[in-house]
């Protein structure tokens, strides 16, 4: 077990748009199991993909379509585009080929979307299976510039209804259609992963006398790749600031990760908490004014249930 040594006390109240201090360095081993006295879950953490989505089609009188995007896990205060193309989720991650004028939709501050989307009339007639993509950027933007590949990257997408009602010529009566999105992941891996926490009210070994362990056990990353982690408050559906920030985590081979990290505390994270994992380092998540980059998207993420 490994014992590191924190940036960021509990009591710092940042929020996810604020600056990170950097990577935490690793201290002196502790294999001994901590003591959990107080707010701890022993239990297994499900670490889902991010982000969760759900898309809910509309057609109007006239035969515009149009989407109504719900979403939850996304870079708090992001901006992404929307487009509709030929092809199958997973398999588009480029821009380009829009049977719609692309949208962009922006996250709120708690990293969640509610917009409704004009597709017009072409998605209606056209043949072929077609894909609505959420990107994780916009090409146009000065941050993310359309050379960036991970603007055009894809976070989640689903396969447009082909229902007779939806895009009959004849239909008159107006048409809701739901379906989820499914979150598509850098490595094209299906991410799977879970997590432990632990709070020790009387660690000897901590130089503040109280630490939190953390296991985490994840698979499907790009082998050898490097990802920020925290503990935040707040929920995977609704995000808040940053407790404790955990050392990165690093893919092996295989793109698995294992890691079991005790770090100290000034005083017993208060919830509710959750742990999130993210697409880049600790170097690379936040730019030199310290607003999140492209990199900072959430790859994993789970609820802690404190008792």
């Amino acid at each position: 077990m490994n014992r590191r040594t924190p940036l960021l006390g509990v009591a710092a109240a940042l929020t996810c748009a604020a600056a990170l201090t950097p990577a935490i360095s690793a201290a002196t081993a502790h294999d001994s199991t901590p003591t959990v006295q107080s707010s701890s879950t022993n239990n297994p953490i499900p670490l889902q993909t991010m982000p969760r989505a759900t898309a809910q089609f509309f057609r109007s009188f006239d035969g515009d379509v149009s989407v109504r995007l719900s979403v939850t896990g996304v870079t708090p205060g992001s901006d992404h585009s929307v487009d509709v193309q030929r092809g199958i989720c997973p398999a588009t991650f480029r821009s380009g080929g829009d049977l719609a004028q692309p949208a962009t939709v922006q996250a709120n501050a708690a990293g969640q979307i509610n917009q409704t989307i004009d597709l017009g009339r072409s998605v209606r007639t056209a043949r072929g299976p077609l894909v609505l993509t959420l990107r994780q950027g916009v090409t146009n933007d000065p941050l993310t510039g359309s050379g960036n590949s991970l603007a055009v990257q894809g976070l989640a997408c689903t396969q447009l209804p082909r229902h007779p009602e939806f895009y009959g010529m004849w239909g008159h009566r107006l048409a809701h259609l739901r379906s989820s999105l499914q979150p598509v992941s850098e490595s094209g891996a299906s991410l799977w992963g879970w997590a432990t926490y632990a709070y020790d009210a009387n660690d000897p070994q901590s130089k503040t006398g109280q630490s939190v362990t953390v296991t985490v056990k994840a698979s499907g990353f790009v082998p050898g790749s490097v990802h920020a982690a925290h503990i935040h408050s707040g929920t995977c559906a609704s995000q808040g600031g940053v407790v404790v920030m955990l050392p990165d985590l690093t893919a092996n081979s295989r793109g698995r990760i294992s890691a079991i990290d005790t770090l100290p505390v000034t005083q017993q994270p208060q919830g509710p908490l959750y742990i999130n994992i993210h697409e880049g380092n600790s170097n690379t998540i936040l730019d030199a004014n310290g607003n999140p980059t492209l990199a900072f998207r959430p790859l994993l993420c789970g609820d802690v249930s404190q008792s």
